[in-house]
Parts: structure tokens; C-alpha cells; sequence
């Protein structure tokens, strides 16, 4: 017999790559007040085995980040670098944006990272968020008061505090506690109450079950055209019965 021989082929070179690896994956610059800058630092990494080559970035979406680093960059495989991001703005609320690398790397969608910042604004609660008073006899008099807290990291300031209510409304609504006329501009985390007064003399109206009829009312407060209006529902019965 006759035996052919072996033929071994040679194996084939495998081009290298480079890829792009960012670290974190998303940037949270966090809250700044109006002149402050945070500042946050995003590494990368070639976790190919060919060499990359960091040419530019892009940076889009609100503005108030800005991006320092030193370009272009080589990287070899393993190797890895850091790329500065900044966040300053005077506008209040979240801020998006996103930094994209132009590179030689294959995965062309791993160079991108999306950025968030927030604008501290001024912040208002009022507590309680309803004033029930229940049922109360005719003639009487009770009183409640509403906490109203300055919760963000700016001053905000109150405009006006005001009762909707009909003509002949139980209501009333007194402000002297508060440190004088309005506006009342309140620090972070500084409080201030007001009294809303139920003072019933006649018996609330019944309806046809002969069940009373809860009178109503609303306290607005207003801090400027910027923040919403706060609306704390106001009720009571006034009843001439034990």
C-alpha cells in the first residue's frame, strides 16, 4: 500500500483588538448650589489585546458638564487612564448628559457613558396635608395649625398664604404667628406655623338622608412662579345636636 503524506496546515495569525471599557457606568455628579463644582472621575481601560488609541470625545445633552482630558492616548492591552468630569450650573432640577470616546476600539457602544446632575432648588412642605376638625358644636371655637419647613438647600421664600373659602365660611385663617408681613423667606430647614381657625355658628346644612354636610375650604400658599402651589384641604361640621 501506498501511504500519502500528512499534510499540517500552519495556524492562522488572529488580528488583535482593542476595547473600551468605562468605569463607572454611569456618572452621578450628584446636587451642587449655584458657584459650587463637584467633580467625578471616569477610568478608561483597554481590556483588548490589540492597542487603543483615544483620539476625541463627545460631549452632549443640558448643559453644565465639562469633561478635562489630555488627548489623544494610547493605551496597550491592560492598560488605563482617567478622564475628569465636572458639574456646576444655576439652574435648578436633574441635569442628563452623556460622554461619548472616539476610538479604535471594537465595541464601538462601550465608549459612551451617560452623565446625571442636579441644580439644588429651593424646597417647601407643610404639614399636616389635610386640616380635618371633625364635628363640633354651635357655637365653639378650635384651632389648628399648620407647620410649613423649608426643605431644600436654598432659601425659599413665601409669598403669599391665603383661605378659598365661601362668604360665610367657619374658617379663618391667622398668620401673626409667622415673623411678620409677608413674604417670609425661610433658610434651609427653618419652620414656621399658621393657625387655621374653625369657629361654627350655625349647624352645617343636612342632606337628604339628614346626614350633615362637612363645610370646606382650602389654604394656598405660594412661593413664586417656580414652585407649585400648595393646597392644604380644609373641613368640619358644625352640629347643634349632643
Amino acid at each position: 500500500p501506498v501511504f500519502s503524506p500528512a499534510v499540517i496546515a500552519a495556524p492562522q495569525a488572529q488580528d488583535s483588538e482593542a476595547f473600551i471599557l468605562l468605569q463607572p457606568k454611569s456618572v452621578d455628579c450628584g446636587t451642587v448650589l449655584p458657584g459650587e463644582l463637584n467633580e467625578r472621575t471616569v477610568i478608561i481601560k483597554n481590556i483588548g489585546d490589540g492597542t487603543l488609541i483615544i483620539t476625541d470625545f463627545d460631549l452632549t445633552g443640558d448643559a453644565g458638564f465639562q469633561v478635562v482630558m489630555e488627548l489623544p492616548q494610547t493605551l496597550l492591552p491592560d492598560e488605563e487612564t482617567t478622564a475628569l468630569v465636572r458639574f456646576s450650573t444655576n439652574s435648578p432640577g436633574l441635569k442628563k448628559g452623556s460622554l461619548t470616546f472616539s476610538s479604535n476600539a471594537s465595541n464601538v457602544t462601550g465608549g459612551t457613558v451617560p452623565l446625571l446632575g442636579v441644580g439644588s432648588a429651593p424646597c417647601l412642605t407643610v404639614a399636616p396635608y389635610v386640616v380635618d376638625f371633625g364635628g363640633a358644636y354651635v357655637p365653639s371655637n378650635h384651632v389648628e395649625y399648620l407647620t410649613l419647613t423649608s426643605c431644600g438647600a436654598l432659601p425659599v421664600t413665601i409669598d403669599s398664604i391665603a383661605l378659598a373659602a365661601p362668604s360665610n365660611t367657619p374658617f379663618k385663617l391667622d398668620t401673626s404667628p409667622g415673623p411678620g408681613p409677608l413674604p417670609w423667606t425661610l433658610a434651609p430647614g427653618e419652620t414656621v406655623s399658621i393657625k387655621v381657625l374653625f369657629e361654627p355658628q350655625v349647624a352645617s346644612a343636612l342632606d337628604s338622608f339628614g346626614v350633615p354636610i362637612a363645610d370646606t375650604a382650602s389654604v394656598s400658599i405660594s412661593s413664586g412662579p417656580l414652585m407649585p402651589i400648595l393646597d392644604v384641604p380644609v373641613r368640619g361640621i358644625g352640629s347643634d345636636q349632643n
